[in-house]
C-alpha cells in the first residue's frame, strides 16, 4: 500500500546547505511508470557559481557570482543515464558577476548586472541565455554546451559555442574541450562581425577610426606563449586581407606580429573621414547626395576616457612588426597598383618605412616616424610622390569631376607636437611639390591650399583665358613657417614667380606673385597679385602702385635666381620645358643643399 501509494506527489522541505550558503527547498516526488521523479524548487542569494562548478569538476578557474538565484529541478529516470537523458532544469540569475581573466595576461574584463537563465531540456543542450554590461557597454551572452549525458560519457570532447554581441558587434566562438574546461590550450573557431570599429570605443577606452562593416574569422589557439591566430581572414568593407597574427606574451613587453597580403584594398574603405557605412554595407542615402567636405563630417563626442591609438600610453604597452602587402589598390573605379607597407612599434617608437605604392606611370614612397613622450610627440615625415593623378583625389571628393592633372611631390618635415594633428604648427623642413592641373576648380577638395591655388589660377586668367601648364612650389619651414625657395606658375600666356610666407601656428598666409608676358601684346595682364588672410578666410588684392617696391625688391633677390634663369629664356606657349625646367632645377638644388649640410 506504502509503493502504491507513490504514483500521486509526495510533497516535502528540505534545509541545507549549498556553496558555503543556507538553502530551503520545496518539491514533491512520485513514481511514474515504474520511474521515480522528483520536482524541487529553491532559492539562494549571493553563489559563488565558481566554486560550484570546480567542486563539480566542470570548470576550473571561474570568478562567478550571482546575487540572486533561483533553481527549478525535475529529476527522471531509474539510471544515471536515464536521468542525465530525461531530467530537466532551470536556473534563474540576477545581479551576476563576471569577471574574465584574459589568458596569460593580468587584464580582465568585468561584466555585471548579469541576468538570464540557464537550462537544461530533457536531452537537449545546455544553454545559457545572458544579459549584463561591460562598463556601460550592453552585452549579451548565449553559451551552448551539449546534453548532459555527454559530460559524462564523453567529457574529452565537449563541443561548446559563445555567441557574443555588445556594440552592433557580435562574436562566434566555437570549439570541442576537455572537462574541466580551462584557460590553457584552447583552440577555438572566432568569427566577429561588426557594423563599424569606433562603436567599440567604449568598450576598449579607445578612439577607434570609424571604418566599417568589419569580418574577421580565424582559428584561435591559446597556450603558455600567448595568442596564435592562423588562417586569418580580415574585411572591411569590399577590402579583403589575410594572413596571420600572433602574440607573444613571454617577453616583458608583449610582441605582436602580424603579415597579411591583401587582393584588393579599397581606399574608400579606410577613409575615415566618410563616418564608416551601415549594418547593409550601404552608405547613407543622405551621404550620398552631398557633397563630401571634411568638415561637415560628424565628429566624435570628446571623451576623457578613451585614449588615441597613437598615445604615450598606448604604444608603450606592446611592441610589434607589421607587414602588408597589397595586390591591387583602388580608388574608386581609378586603379593604383600594388602596395607594401612595414610598421615597426619598438619601445614606444612608431616606424612605417616604407609605405611604398606603384601608381600608373610613377611611384609613391612614405617614410614615418612617431615617438610620443607623455608631454609631447617627436615626428618625423619623408613623401616622394612622383607623377600622380592628381585627379584621383578629386575623384575621392566628387567621382563625377574631371578635374586631374599630374603631381609630384618631396618633403622632408620633423617636428615635436603634443600629437600628431598639430604637427605642422612647429615643423621644420622643405616641402616642393609640381602640378600639372587640368579643369582645376576649388570646393571639390575643400582643403585651404587647394582653394589658394585655384582662386589664384583664377585671377591670373580672369582678364583673358588662359591654360595653366604648371604649378612649382619649393618652400623651406622652420619653427611652422613656410617660406619659399621658388615658386612659378605657367601659363600659356604668363611666367608667374612668387614669394610666400605661410604661418602654420597663427594660420595666416602672405603671398606675392609677380606675373610676365610671354607676348607683348598681353603685358596688359602683368600685374602684380598678392594674397593676405587666414587659410580660411583669404582675399586676393591688386594694386601696383601699393606693390611696386615689394615688386622691385623681389625680381632683385638673389634667392630667386633659378626662376630669374627661366624668366629670361624665351618660352613656348604650351610651358612644358620651363616647368620641367622649374622643377628640375629646384630638385638640384635641394639635393646640393642637403649634401652641403651634412
Amino acid at each position: 500500500e506504502d509503493l502504491a501509494a507513490k504514483d500521486r506527489p509526495w510533497a516535502f522541505t528540505l534545509d541545507g546547505n549549498l556553496a558555503g550558503k543556507k538553502i530551503k527547498a520545496k518539491g514533491d516526488t512520485m513514481v511514474r511508470n515504474n520511474q521515480p521523479e522528483i520536482n524541487l524548487a529553491l532559492g539562494i542569494k549571493d553563489v559563488n557559481v565558481g566554486a560550484i562548478l570546480s567542486a563539480l569538476g566542470l570548470v576550473e578557474g571561474l570568478n562567478a557570482s550571482v546575487g540572486d538565484a533561483g533553481f527549478k529541478v525535475s529529476i527522471n529516470g531509474g539510471s544515471l543515464k536515464q536521468i542525465l537523458q530525461q531530467s530537466s532544469m532551470i536556473f534563474a540569475v540576477r545581479d551576476g558577476n563576471w569577471k574574465v581573466t584574459l589568458p596569460n595576461t593580468s587584464a580582465t574584463v568585468d561584466i555585471s548586472d548579469l541576468s538570464g537563465t540557464i537550462r537544461v531540456e530533457k536531452g537537449n543542450a545546455v544553454t545559457m541565455d545572458l544579459k549584463g554590461k561591460i562598463d556601460q557597454t550592453p552585452v549579451e551572452l548565449k553559451i551552448t554546451g551539449s546534453p548532459l549525458v555527454q559530460y559524462v560519457t564523453t567529457p574529452k570532447e565537449i563541443p561548446l559555442t559563445i555567441h557574443a554581441k555588445l556594440a552592433n558587434t557580435t562574436l562566434d566562438f566555437s570549439s570541442k574541450l576537455a572537462l574541466p574546461v580551462t584557460s590553457r590550450n584552447l583552440k577555438l573557431a572566432l568569427k566577429i562581425t561588426g557594423d563599424r570599429l569606433d562603436e567599440l570605443d567604449d568598450l576598449f577606452k579607445l578612439d577607434l577610426p570609424p571604418i566599417g562593416p568589419i569580418f574577421l574569422d580565424t582559428r584561435l589557439a591559446i597556450n603558455k606563449s600567448g595568442y596564435d591566430l592562423s588562417k586569418l581572414k580580415i574585411k572591411v568593407g569590399k577590402s579583403n586581407l589575410s594572413g596571420k597574427m600572433k602574440l607573444d606574451t613571454t617577453p616583458e613587453k608583449p610582441l605582436l606580429d602580424i603579415k597579411l597580403v591583401s587582393d584588393l584594398v579599397r581606399i574608400e574603405d579606410f577613409d575615415t573621414k566618410k563616418g564608416g557605412k551601415t549594418e547593409s554595407g550601404k552608405a547613407e542615402k543622405k551621404k550620398t547626395d552631398q557633397k563630401s567636405y571634411p568638415e561637415q563630417k560628424t565628429k566624435k563626442a570628446p571623451n576623457k576616457n578613451r585614449r588615441n591609438i597613437l598615445s604615450y600610453e598606448v604604444l608603450n604597452k606592446f611592441n610589434a612588426d607589421i607587414k602588408i602587402e597589397a595586390r591591387q589598390v583602388t580608388s574608386g573605379k581609378d586603379k593604383l597598383g600594388s602596395a607594401l607597407m612595414y610598421t615597426k612599434l619598438e619601445d614606444g617608437r612608431l616606424a612605417i618605412d616604407p609605405l611604398h605604392v606603384n601608381v600608373p606611370g610613377g611611384d609613391i614612397d612614405i617614410k614615418f616616424g612617431y615617438h610620443p613622450t607623455p608631454d609631447n610627440a617627436t615626428i618625423n615625415l619623408r613623401l616622394n610622390i612622383d607623377k600622380f593623378d592628381f585627379g584621383i583625389i578629386a575623384r575621392r571628393a566628387k567621382p563625377e569631376t574631371d578635374m586631374g592633372g599630374l603631381f609630384s611631390l618631396k618633403a622632408e618635415l620633423n617636428s615635436t607636437a603634443p600629437d600628431l594633428k598639430h604637427m605642422m604648427e612647429n615643423a621644420s623642413g622643405y616641402f616642393d611639390f609640381m602640378l600639372a592641373p587640368e579643369n582645376f576648380s576649388a570646393g571639390i577638395i575643400d582643403l585651404w591650399a587647394v582653394n589658394l591655388i585655384s582662386a589664384i589660377i583664377n585671377k591670373t586668367s580672369e582678364k583673358e583665358k588662359s591654360q595653366i601648364n604648371c604649378i612649382v612650389v619649393r618652400l623651406k619651414m622652420k619653427d611652422g613657417v613656410m617660406k619659399e625657395r621658388a615658386i612659378y606658375l605657367d601659363t600659356t600666356k604668363m611666367r608667374i614667380a612668387g614669394k610666400a610666407k605661410i604661418d602654420f601656428k597663427n594660420r595666416e598666409l602672405d603671398i606675392l606673385l609677380v606675373p610676365k608676358a610671354k607676348r607683348p601684346e598681353f603685358f596688359s595682364l602683368a600685374t602684380p597679385i598678392k594674397v593676405h588672410g587666414t587659410f580660411d578666410d583669404f582675399g586676393l588684392g591688386i594694386g601696383i602702385a601699393r606693390l611696386a617696391g615689394t615688386v622691385i625688391s623681389f625680381i632683385t633677390s638673389p634667392i630667386h635666381v633659378p626662376i630669374r634663369r627661366i624668366f629670361s629664356k624665351k618660352v613656348a606657349a604650351d610651358g612644358y620645358d620651363a616647368c620641367m625646367a622649374a622643377w628640375t632645377m629646384t630638385d638640384k638644388d635641394r639635393k646640393v643643399k642637403t649634401q652641403s649640410s651634412q
